[in-house]
């Protein structure tokens, strides 16, 4: 493995098998990568075909970057395993949860006006919605349940009074 600091985006190549798709995601990796730097190497085989960071190089082109941080593996794209390997690069990231409290924690400690908070992934109304969880903005009135009114009536046959 190779880190290569300041690699030309026109030697990576994106993997014409790759199933993933990148629409949304590009957009979002745009402002993170104005806001943060580009701190994620792409990851490319050793003839600099993409592995992993497809979105990422995107995102870096339509900024209009020339170089990218990149690792660089001893391996071939059309090695099945290392198919298999940008599969589970992918699909690992998706079985992680969040944990909800403390992902709200985080996003208030945040909220202080130094910065967008736009540059975290979560868009303005996934952040409105963070920020509501757990909060009771009304409550609600609940109606005391009304006493029955007892009625009483008489069997036609008998003359028996039940009270119902």
């Amino acid at each position: 493995m190779e880190l290569i600091k300041n690699c030309d985006i026109n030697k990576l190549k994106a993997w014409q098998g790759n199933p993933r798709k990148h629409a949304e995601d590009v957009d979002m990796l745009v402002v993170s990568i104005r806001a943060h730097g580009f701190k994620d190497p792409i990851e490319v085989d050793k003839n600099f075909t993409i592995l992993a960071g497809h979105g990422r190089r995107e995102a870096a082109l339509k900024i209009g970057l020339k170089e990218v941080p990149v690792i660089k593996h001893d391996v071939d794209i059309t090695d099945k395993r290392v198919q298999a390997y940008v599969l589970a690069n992918n699909k690992t990231a998706e079985r992680s949860e969040w944990d909800f409290t403390k992902l709200k924690d985080v996003i208030e400690a945040l909220d202080t006006g130094e910065i967008q908070l736009e540059i975290t992934g979560f868009d303005l109304g996934e952040i409105e919605e963070i920020m509501t969880w757990g909060r009771v903005d009304e409550v609600e009135e609940v109606e005391e349940p009304k006493e029955k009114q007892l009625k009483t009536v008489s069997c036609p046959e008998c003359g028996h009074k039940f009270t119902i």
